[in-house]
């Protein structure tokens, strides 16, 4: 097993509990009268082990929402990039050159020659990534940008679920504008967050191997 899915896996009962908060959103704006935080925290306390299958399918349900989509998509849907979306493809030309705890001077010399095409960018990027994984630093960050990154996903993939279930239903602009706005809005501010952590993460990386002695 790979060590970005490791990560994966020790972040999965967050992203578990992430799915049943979306649920649970578009259940109580989609299907109920009064939209309360009650009626909200009502859907998960109806969710005990003992009432049904719902919880021993939340793993299954997380797994497939989460492979629904591949590592580049959900760079797209963080970094709102078609082209060379992901974050090692601006390491060295974007991300280290504002970072600064990174000597510059000292990161060409160690390189010999610095790559600016994006995809060669990336590759060496991913290469120090792998070799640098064990340390806490890199280790941290990588681990809550992929967190944030699948917060990401799931955030948008129910607002496409949400708005379509509550047209659907409704079928008017007004019934569909609360429960479409609150899941735009909780997409845009995790994508942001997982756009920072992102960069974070490709910083550490770099600073490591600048402050790495032979």
């Amino acid at each position: 097993m790979s060590f970005s899915k490791n990560l994966k896996l020790l972040n999965y009962p967050v992203v578990t509990v992430f799915v049943l908060w979306c649920m649970a959103l578009v259940v109580v704006f989609v299907f109920s009268t009064y939209i309360t935080w009650t009626e909200i925290v009502g859907v998960f306390e109806n969710l005990r082990p003992k009432d049904g299958i719902m919880i021993a399918l939340m793993p299954i349900i997380t797994l497939i929402l989460n492979g629904l989509l591949s590592h580049r998509a959900k760079a797209v849907l963080v970094y709102w990039r078609l082209r060379n979306p992901l974050p090692g493809c601006r390491a060295f030309t974007k991300h280290a050159v504002i970072d600064e705890r990174i000597d510059t001077v000292k990161l060409a010399k160690k390189l010999n020659k610095t790559p600016t095409d994006p995809s060669e960018q990336n590759a060496l990027w991913f290469e120090l990534s792998k070799k640098y994984a064990d340390r806490p630093v890199v280790f941290n960050s990588h681990k809550i940008y992929l967190l944030s990154r699948d917060l990401t996903v799931v955030s948008f993939l129910f607002l496409i679920i949400g708005c379509t279930t509550a047209v659907l239903k409704h079928g008017s602009i007004m019934a569909v504008a609360p429960i479409c706005s609150i899941l735009l809005v909780q997409y845009l501010l995790l994508s942001i967050s997982a756009r920072n952590y992102g960069n974070r993460f490709v910083c550490n990386v770099i600073a490591e191997f600048v402050t790495d002695e032979p």
